[in-house]
């Protein structure tokens, strides 16, 4: 099997967060043992925004007896921190209640807090995050489109996946709708959507591969130096950072450099390669689950031949919502290795608000995915 032949939809794509974001972001979310959390998928985590706001803060009491109550200062800088502050209380509070229960009560408190301050002036606030508009089915056929699956979180998002509404040649695709006109789904920048499907082998070699599994194999490559981010322990952080917090001496297929003016630099080592490898043939859509469902996403941005780097990224950071992460580990020897297939990030907020009509979102899938794929094309 040639190099040439492998499609090369790497993580490149997560470079397409917002540097400034990705200078700030520090996101925690609880995960369980196969790196992936269904609660998580709902992107909800804090708010890091680069505009500064005021912080509001103010007390609660949470019980049913007055005689009885627990009592905690909140500080909120946005409206986009109530879901993960709700779930850190009720860890706090070790499940005396629901974090729904306090999400309710955060948000009457914030919008009575943000409503005016003391003075009667509007408190600053930061902007609301922009109402998703991805492609919907046509209007001929929105009327017999089926999904083949569905996935409802509790949260109140809905993911279907569905015959792609781009056209025939993307196949199926995956959409986001809500449950209830009444509850608006926020997902926010730099939390996990859902998991990008299972992985079969972690290898060095692309030999005897299925065509499926060499159009959908990964090189564990990290394109940002010790500024890449990836998924370690639950948390979206740089690598430099993973490597301080575990105590790892070495990440697989690269090599720790010093720079003339003394600071260390992770380049690739291009002779000790790693691929993670998907099962040989697709899996039956409708089996599909929230850590599964990832790799049915199109990149909305498509493929056109002529466009340079920069004409792909422009149009890929306007249509597609989501990058490609890899999650870590770290191994017996103390290396920090791919633990799995990436997991789909959000690159940016948005608020879902449509029911009746579901709206596909995207995934970047890199412009050299695209120029190998012309290659291929050109050479059958």
């Amino acid at each position: 099997t040639s190099l040439h032949y492998y499609s090369y939809r790497d993580y490149s794509s997560y470079s397409a967060i917002p540097g400034a974001f990705r200078e700030q972001v520090r996101t925690n979310l609880n995960k369980n043992e196969q790196g992936f959390d269904h609660e998580a998928s709902s992107g909800q985590g804090s708010n890091y925004s680069n505009n500064p706001t005021s912080v509001v803060s103010f007390e609660l009491e949470f019980g049913e007896d007055p005689s009885n109550t627990d009592r905690v200062k909140v500080e909120l800088s946005s409206v986009e921190d109530i879901p993960l502050k709700s779930q850190q209380l009720a860890a706090q509070f070790e499940g005396k209640y629901h974090p729904q229960d306090i999400e309710n009560v955060l948000r009457q408190s914030w919008d009575a807090a943000t409503s005016s301050s003391g003075d009667g002036t509007a408190t600053v606030m930061s902007p609301t995050p922009p109402h998703y508009n991805g492609p919907t089915p046509s209007t001929s056929s929105s009327s017999s489109w089926t999904a083949e699956c569905t996935i409802e979180l509790s949260n109140g998002l809905v993911l279907d996946i569905g015959p792609s509404a781009i056209g025939e040649f993307a196949g199926l695709g995956v959409f986001v709708r809500c449950s209830s006109d009444d509850r608006p789904v926020l997902q926010t920048q730099g939390s996990a959507f859902c998991g990008y499907g299972p992985c079969q082998a972690i290898t060095d070699s692309l030999t005897d591969l299925s065509r499926y599994q060499r159009e959908r194999t990964f090189e564990f490559k990290l394109p940002d130096n010790l500024g890449s981010y990836v998924w370690f322990e639950g948390e979206l952080q740089t690598v430099w950072d993973a490597l301080q917090k575990s105590g790892a001496t070495a990440v697989r297929s690269h090599r720790l450099e010093q720079t003339e003016n003394g600071d260390l630099s992770l380049v690739p080592d291009l002779t000790s390669p790693c691929y993670l490898v998907p099962p040989p043939e697709r899996l039956d859509p409708k089996t599909l689950t929230i850590e599964t469902m990832g790799h049915m996403c199109n990149d909305l941005a498509g493929g056109q031949q002529q466009w340079s780097d920069e004409e792909y990224d422009e149009v890929s950071n306007q249509r597609n919502l989501l990058v490609l992460v890899p999650r870590v580990r770290v191994n017996s020897d103390g290396i920090l290795e791919p633990s799995g297939m990436p997991i789909l990030t959000l690159s940016q907020s948005v608020l879902v608000t449509n029911v009746d009509l579901p709206m596909e979102v995207g995934l970047r899938y890199g412009h050299l995915y695209w120029h190998q794929q012309n290659v291929e094309q050109s050479d059958a």
